[in-house]
């Protein structure tokens, strides 16, 4: 048995295999690329890691596509074959439990079973690591930073890695609008370790939650050398500058870094497609001329319409195809989300509550139709969604303005009031509150 430089426990005899392991955790915490190759490179050299088989699984969930849940499917039969056949330790059983359940869509539940384990062995930081990216996707806000806190109470400030929990601290505070301890949280976290992008990414979005757009492009391009290094993650940091630019009237050059870095190419991720869904929709809101970018990101989108997956990935598909006048394939997507999650699946209810009926509402309001989706209701759904409060944002903006054209007046106020709780400096409120003195007689 070997122990990582991050505490994790294999049973492998290869020493090879636990640091190919390490190094595939680094890369984790630091939202590096070749993780994935780094992990299949320990399962040939040991068939029996079922550590290894398990954490290349749940590498995939977060990834919240068919096929690459297919593959994590995949990766529990191999890692289940491995504990069958070899020993193994309660490390690695606790990553294939949480895989386990993490397969049928319980990824609340997935990230409570490494919790569980942190609790009884809070060197534990990847266990720490996972569930934080599994409670971000299923917005389990409350929880966000659960093994975070058990492993920095339980561990040396300096230990290896730590760097990486305080920025994962840092944007949870972000998320609970904390905004001071937030940002105080993430420059720590840099400072510790450099690398660690998503301590900046919990920094840039301090920076536009309280419209300090010129900071947060001064941080973001002092930066840039170490998120240029990462994974398509680079991508979502170069999204953030071009909110800051947009924020700040450049759209030209918000336009200049949809088209270099943040869709420089088609990509099948449901992170790319939705970075530049939103900023084109913040962009053509704001009356810029796009041009043929739609057609490019909806052509992308089409090729996951009979996916329901992950609701927050499904919305920013619909909102591609019905924005490229793609409404047969629109339609498609609509009956998929239709279709039953499972039994399990912490999907069902976001599509029951949120992902059906405003998918609905937008593709009658595409049509032009009347939609009788009442906006008001959606709000509260609105943080089961996924994804951070500047991403959710999008949405409200759409109910914002699905509320304006259809003359509900509590609707678009309510959806301000919501974003008032969100945003300490909103200039979208500011323009919405102007429409509604210029549209309604009666004024708030």
């Amino acid at each position: 048995m070997f122990i990582d430089r991050f505490g994790v426990s294999l049973a492998t005899r290869d020493e090879r295999v636990s640091e190919l392991f390490a190094h595939a955790t680094f890369r984790i915490f630091a939202h590096q690329q070749g993780v994935d190759a780094l992990l299949l490179d320990a399962v040939e050299a040991d068939p029996a890691c079922a550590g290894a088989w398990a954490l290349r699984g749940l590498c995939q969930i977060l990834l919240a596509r068919a096929a690459t849940v297919k593959c994590a499917r995949d990766c529990l039969a191999s890692a289940a074959s491995a504990i069958d056949l070899a020993p193994s330790t309660e490390d690695e059983r606790a990553l294939v439990a949480a895989l386990q359940v993490a397969v049928h869509g319980g990824l609340r539940r997935a990230a409570g079973i490494l919790e569980a384990r942190i609790s009884l062995s809070p060197q534990l930081l990847l266990f720490a690591k996972l569930a934080h990216a599994l409670r971000f996707m299923s917005s389990d806000g409350d929880q966000l930073t659960t093994g975070i806190e058990t492993v920095l109470r339980h561990n040396a400030p300096d230990a290896d890695g730590m760097g990486f929990m305080i920025g994962c601290l840092a944007f949870g505070h972000e998320e609970r609008g904390d905004f001071a301890r937030a940002e105080a949280l993430g420059l720590e976290a840099v400072r510790r370790q450099q690398d660690d992008a998503w301590a900046m990414h919990a920094v840039s979005h301090v920076h536009e939650m309280t419209g300090r757009h010129r900071d947060g492009l001064d941080f973001i391009e002092r930066q840039r050398p170490i998120w240029l290094s990462c994974n398509n993650f680079a991508l979502h940091m170069a999204w953030h500058g071009a909110l800051f630019h947009m924020e700040r009237g450049d759209v030209e050059r918000a336009l200049q870094i949809f088209d270099e870095e943040v869709w420089p190419k088609a990509s099948a991720d449901f992170r790319d497609i939705s970075n530049a869904v939103s900023l084109l929709y913040r962009l053509e809101s704001r009356g810029v001329p796009l041009g043929s970018r739609w057609r490019s990101v909806a052509e992308a989108a089409a090729a996951h319409v009979e996916d329901r997956t992950y609701t927050f990935a499904c919305l920013h598909n619909l909102i591609a195809l019905l924005s490229a006048g793609r409404t047969s394939e629109a339609a498609i997507l609509m009956a998929a989300m239709d279709r039953p999650a499972g039994p399990g699946n912490d999907q069902e209810q976001v599509l029951r509550r949120l992902g059906r009926p405003l998918a609905r509402l937008m593709a009658s309001a595409s049509q032009r139709h009347k939609a009788n989706s009442d906006v008001s209701s959606l709000l509260d759904a609105l943080s089961t969604l996924g994804g951070s409060a500047a991403q959710r944002d999008l949405f409200l903006q759409i109910l914002a303005g699905e509320a304006s054209a259809a003359g509900d007046r509590k609707g678009l106020q309510d959806v301000l009031a919501f974003r008032a709780r969100l945003k300490s400096e909103d200039s979208f409120a500011r323009r919405a509150l102007e429409q509604i003195r210029r549209d309604f007689p009666i004024t708030a």
